[in-house]
């Protein structure tokens, strides 16, 4: 199925408040898990998330890691307000920040985090290479890199069956919101290649069923 590219930013106020209200706790507990897994036993690191929506991983991280210290950052306006208010009342603003900024161009100090995290972000873009140098740029030597996104399905159909058994619940905004990023999400051998142009070769790209892939890896 070819691609069908959706807007980069999810900035309309009643999106934002779709998304942040929506209650995705097998997807949020096991991206935790396999970033958790990934890091390991690491000591008071520093970690940028990008494209950080309305702040949930950061949260969750921050409560299950007392030493980390996270920055994250989005593009949308009201992602990013809902982002800041939910870390403020979570009583984690000492530890998290939350910036507004370009995931593609963040301004922040080369090298200067021990993990880059990102998720359902790629999809997003309409090239995702400039995305993926900013990850390489962010990372200091060692850092632990991982990226998960939507996998595109092989057809409309396919999409269509993916929101109604993992969706259908949600309301037919964030419904139908699904459906678009399932149909401009990319493919494993895609985002091969879009390493491969951003210098990123060494990382690893892993399906995960059925609807997901994670990029990872350590730089070298």
């Amino acid at each position: 199925m070819q691609r069908q590219p959706e807007p980069e930013l999810m900035d309309l106020p009643e999106e934002a408040r779709a998304y942040a209200a929506a209650k995705f706790p097998d997807v949020m507990e096991s991206v935790i898990n396999r970033l958790l897994g990934l890091a390991g036993d690491v000591k008071s690191p520093k970690m940028v998330d990008l494209g950080t929506g309305p702040g949930t991983v950061p949260i969750l991280v921050a409560r299950a890691r007392l030493d980390w210290r996270i920055t994250a950052v989005d593009a949308a306006k009201a992602m990013t307000r809902i982002a800041q208010i939910s870390v403020k009342m979570a009583g984690l603003h000492e530890r998290v920040t939350v910036q507004l900024g370009d995931a593609k161009s963040t301004g922040l100090p080369d090298a200067s985090f021990d993990i880059v995290f990102c998720a359902s972000l790629v999809h997003h873009m309409p090239d995702p290479v400039p995305l993926w140098r900013e990850i390489k740029r962010l990372a200091a030597p060692g850092a632990l890199i991982f990226v998960r996104d939507l996998k595109r399905p092989e057809s409309e159909q396919a999409a269509r069956d993916l929101v109604n058994r993992y969706a259908s619940e949600q309301s037919a905004l964030l419904q139908e919101e699904f459906y678009r990023s399932l149909l401009s999400a990319f493919t494993v051998e895609e985002v091969r290649q879009q390493l491969d142009a951003a210098g990123l070769s060494f990382l690893s790209v892993e399906p995960v069923p059925d609807r997901n892939l994670d990029v990872f890896g350590r730089v070298p």
